[in-house]
């Protein structure tokens, strides 16, 4: 873990605080249960919005129906913290159950990384 420059460690922390306080934001204002469309109206209100899923659909779309589906919001697009990764994105994964909020995560993913 040399590799990685302290000032990258750094805005990611940082990165990864500020993701989580709005985590705490967003939980306090979006109830479980809230429909799709009401999540999408609250992120576009705070210039927010869902990001690609690959590289093909936007995640805008609602949910298909049934089951379980990941979105994720990109807030931040960083160094990755990792030696052996390229950029990264910290922000808010949103989980939907039946097309209905069910819960967030504040966290780090990365395309780049093997």
């Amino acid at each position: 873990m040399g590799c990685v420059l302290p000032s990258t460690r750094k805005a990611h922390s940082e990165n990864l605080a500020r993701a989580q306080a709005f985590k705490q934001v967003f939980d306090s204002e979006v109830n479980p249960g809230a429909s799709f469309d009401e999540v999408l109206a609250y992120l576009k209100a705070h210039n927010l919005h869902f990001g690609w899923v690959g590289l093909t659909a936007p995640q805008d779309e609602p949910p298909r129906g049934d089951g379980r589906e990941e979105r994720e919001v990109e807030m931040f697009r960083e160094e990755s913290p990792n030696w052996y990764c390229g950029k990264g994105s910290v922000g808010l994964g949103i989980y939907f159950v039946n097309g209905k909020l069910d819960r967030t995560e504040a966290g780090y993913w990365s395309f780049d990384c093997p």
